[in-house]
């Protein structure tokens, strides 16, 4: 699982895809570890000025069950305008226009010039207006 925790209410996020709210704990979960090849997205609804920079106090979890295995990883994404959730497996989600994303990448891909399948990889990745990609 894929969990953001500790708001207050959800009033603010666009829930997409596998995301969901659970009340009683104030998590976001991203993706649940039941679900294979799935992507979830919270996009927070308010626009934030970030000229002057800005500070995210995130704790992120991301956990293997006994019966399944974890995903491919996950990305903190600043997106312009836009609610939209990206491709589930090696795009992480965020093959998005216009984005700026900081990716957690635990899985292996060869194609996407990974450097091995021993390693956990984190990136901030941007192709400015154009369509960003994991694949780098």
């Amino acid at each position: 699982d894929v969990v953001l925790n500790k708001f207050t209410s959800p009033d603010n996020f666009v829930l997409q895809g596998d995301c969901s709210y659970d009340s009683t704990s104030n998590y976001i979960t991203l993706v649940s570890s039941s679900s294979s090849n799935s992507v979830g997205a919270a996009w927070y609804d308010e626009l934030q000025n970030i000229e002057k920079g800005f500070q995210a106090d995130v704790n992120i979890s991301i956990t293997k069950s006994a019966t399944s295995q974890i995903g491919e990883g996950m990305a903190f994404v600043l997106n312009f305008g836009q609610y939209q959730k990206g491709s589930s497996g090696p795009d992480l989600g965020y093959n998005i226009n216009n984005t700026l994303a900081i990716e957690v990448d635990v899985a292996y891909t060869a194609e996407y010039s990974d450097v091995d399948d021993d390693y956990v990889q984190t990136a901030v990745q941007s192709c400015g207006v154009f369509l960003n990609s994991a694949n780098h």
